[in-house]
């Protein structure tokens, strides 16, 4: 999906302030937008570390450090928001310099353990 530095993963923030929203419900909504449905399958792949000492006024996340996860969906739904979907071999030139690209590499390589794979 289009972001502000470039092509990114669908994203959903839980609500902001003290209080956090349980993270099952924000993926729930986070499939729900993407792909116009709850019902389906979906399992953490890793998480990706952001480490910010001096937020700005409008960072929304704990600090210095927010772990936050990486989901993949079971099966193979399509999406149903607009955005550019890129396989694996052409979003390695596009988003190998995300930080989170390792975790979906790795996940979507063919000499990854069948468990690892959708």
């Amino acid at each position: 999906m289009p972001g502000a530095k470039g092509l990114d993963l669908p994203t959903r923030f839980l609500e902001p302030g003290p209080v956090r929203s349980d993270p099952a419900i924000g993926v729930g909504r986070l499939v729900a937008h993407v792909l116009g449905v709850r019902e389906v399958g979906t399992h953490c792949v890793g998480f990706v570390r952001n480490v910010v000492r001096q937020p700005d006024t409008g960072y929304p996340h704990p600090v210095p450090w927010a772990h936050v996860p990486v989901i993949a969906v079971d099966g193979g739904p399509e999406p149903v928001v607009s955005g550019e979907w890129v396989d694996v071999e052409s979003a390695r030139d596009t988003l190998g310099g995300r930080h989170w690209w390792p975790i979906v590499e790795h996940r979507l390589s063919p000499t990854a353990m069948p468990d690892d794979r959708p």
